[in-house]
């Protein structure tokens, strides 16, 4: 675990959330530190990151500052994750599917199939649906901001082309060490293989993968468009990326300043979403450009095939809000 990250000069925990309100209130400058996993300079959500941090100094008059910490630097997901609980740490930008081991109905984006659409998805995650993940996560101890994303997973092959549900049966296809992905390729005919990211590259050359499951933009950044020639757009699944807070640290904020950081957030999301939409767009056309051929399966064999996994899972995401989400996607 992270050491106990300071807020401020002297406050390190959520204990001292009264003294923060006092502070703010007493127009001191309040800094406040958000991490990310990723370079804010060069991939999707640095975008996100440094809209909210821009937008918050500028319409707080420097009343509240936001320190950015990317690369890594406060931690992974999870580690981030636990030191907003805590209070050690103020805000922070992770993946969705990280958040589901805290609030499992953050499953629901990465359902296979779930969402047709981009539009769907953002109405069922700025609606109902997502006030409702919100309430599960307050409950938790965490103020979900905003909710941007990765966008749409697809799959890239080696050795052959994937047009068809037939042609995913026996393929060895990378996933993250996730119960759902796993779940998910298995009842398409694929073999799934939990795999580091980092060793993607040699697995394909090595020929212990035969496919990797992840966002256009993620393949072209790795370079796997160089061992791997066929990209199947399969928009299985929707990646989110989620900007939190510390729950008790939101509510000792002044109401202005909350509606600030409100307004920041939903800025960042707004940037974020449409340049998830470019950059991948831009890493398919790259792609081509250097040899890989792309293909859009139809999705209806597919979703058909993948309705065990909804059985499967119904009870982690909760039923009734597993309903409402496979109605927004209709």
């Amino acid at each position: 675990m992270l050491t106990k990250i300071r807020l401020l000069p002297l406050m390190a925990t959520v204990a001292t959330a009264a003294m923060l309100s006092s502070t703010v209130s007493a127009q001191q400058p309040l800094n406040l530190r958000l991490g990310i996993v990723t370079n804010v300079q060069t991939t999707l959500g640095g975008e996100f990151v440094t809209t909210f941090a821009d937008t918050v100094k500028s319409k707080s008059a420097g009343r509240l500052n936001i320190q950015v910490f990317d690369k890594g630097q406060l931690g992974g997901d999870s580690e981030m994750i636990a030191n907003i609980r805590v209070g050690n740490l103020g805000v922070a930008l992770v993946n969705a599917s990280v958040l589901s081991v805290l609030v499992p109905a953050f499953t629901v984006s990465d359902m296979p199939f779930i969402w047709r659409t981009r539009e769907q998805a953002h109405k069922a995650i700025d609606g109902e649906i997502g006030s409702e993940i919100r309430r599960l996560a307050e409950a938790k101890g965490i103020k979900v901001l905003a909710t941007g994303e990765w966008g749409y997973r697809a799959l890239l092959i080696r050795g052959k082309a994937v047009n068809t549900l037939a042609d995913l049966k026996g393929l060895k296809v990378r996933v993250a060490e996730s119960p759902l992905s796993i779940a998910t390729w298995r009842s398409v005919g694929s073999n799934p293989v939990p795999m580091s990211w980092t060793e993607v590259y040699m697995g394909y050359q090595q020929g212990s993968i035969d496919g990797v499951e992840t966002n256009p933009v993620g393949m072209r950044d790795a370079k796997l468009y160089e061992v791997a020639k066929h990209l199947a757009l399969t928009n299985h699944s929707f990646t989110s990326l989620v900007m939190v807070m510390n729950l008790d640290q939101w509510k000792a904020l002044p109401a202005d300043l909350q509606a600030i950081v409100q307004e920041a957030a939903t800025a960042g999301q707004r940037v974020n979403r449409q340049r998830a939409h470019d950059a991948n767009e831009e890493a398919i056309a790259f792609m081509q450009k250097n040899g890989v051929t792309v293909s859009r399966l139809d999705p209806a064999p597919l979703r058909s095939a993948t309705q065990g996994v909804y059985k499967q899972f119904a009870g982690q995401v909760g039923p009734a809000l597993l309903e409402k989400a496979v109605e927004a996607g209709k």
